[in-house]
């Protein structure tokens, strides 16, 4: 064999294995339906310029989905989906998912005007009132034991999504519900009610949660979730993440979302 093939042959022996690269598919990624973070109607929302930021700057493909919130968590559980958005972390959920965060927000209570100065422990004390929430949602880290208490008291509906929520508090069929302002925003235009809508900031106190990308343990190679973790920061650090949260909230809002 002349030397020219057999110094080809040992250059290519020598040369490190190309490893493949991490998004070497298509990654199907679910929205939900949440106000300014993704509206089903136009397939757009803050959610959707996250994952689109993504796309840009690593060169992953995405397919987006949609689905409910229930079916989302349910699919990543058994392993059938890749991959969501603005999920909030649980050790159950560890189980299943990596998290990449990428806001941190508090929950308000939404409710109506006659009830527009009302206290938890109020709330707690008048049997009339229910309060709804969304299935399999997480409020925080105060929010849980108050909605857990109503639950043991059979005063807590479980609904499909926000939706449903404002559905219910216009038929005055619940009393209240717990939403990030955020979804309040985006929410209240989507469906307008003919009484209006009193956010009071309970539980300011507690530390915001965490709402991050939702990568699949057992259909997602590590280093796609690396490769994410990197990029987020990198968007975060050079106010990208700022810019595409300014487009659908205030700049003080959006600086907000991006402390802990």
């Amino acid at each position: 064999m002349p030397w020219s093939v057999w110094g080809l042959v040992l250059t290519l022996l020598a040369s490190p294995v190309q490893a493949a690269a991490p998004c070497d598919r298509s990654i199907q990624v679910a929205y939900y339906d949440l106000g300014i973070l993704y509206d089903p109607a136009t397939a757009q929302g803050l959610d959707r310029d996250v994952v689109d930021t993504l796309a840009q700057r690593t060169g992953c493909r995405f397919m987006p989905r949609f689905e409910s919130r229930v079916r989302i968590w349910t699919m990543l559980a058994a392993g059938t989906l890749d991959m969501s958005v603005s999920g909030i972390p649980t050790p159950e959920r560890r189980q299943f998912a990596e998290f990449v965060p990428y806001f941190w927000v508090r929950n308000e209570l939404v409710t109506t005007r006659r009830l527009a100065q009302i206290k938890p422990e109020e709330f707690l004390a008048n049997s009339d009132l229910r309060l709804g929430v969304v299935k399999s949602y997480k409020h925080g880290e105060a929010w849980e034991p108050f909605i857990e208490q109503l639950r043991q008291r059979g005063r807590v509906d479980e609904l499909a999504d926000t939706g449903s929520l404002f559905d219910q508090l216009e038929a005055n069929r619940i009393a209240a519900f717990p939403a990030l302002s955020l979804v309040t925003l985006g929410m209240a235009k989507r469906y307008p009610t003919r009484q209006p809508m009193v956010r009071l900031p309970w539980f300011g106190e507690q530390a915001k949660v965490e709402h991050g990308l939702i990568l699949s343990r057992s259909r997602l190679d590590p280093a796609i979730y690396k490769l994410f973790q990197q990029t987020i920061s990198e968007m975060r650090s050079d106010g990208t993440l700022k810019a595409i949260f300014s487009r659908y909230m205030g700049n003080a809002d959006a600086e907000a979302m991006l402390t802990q």
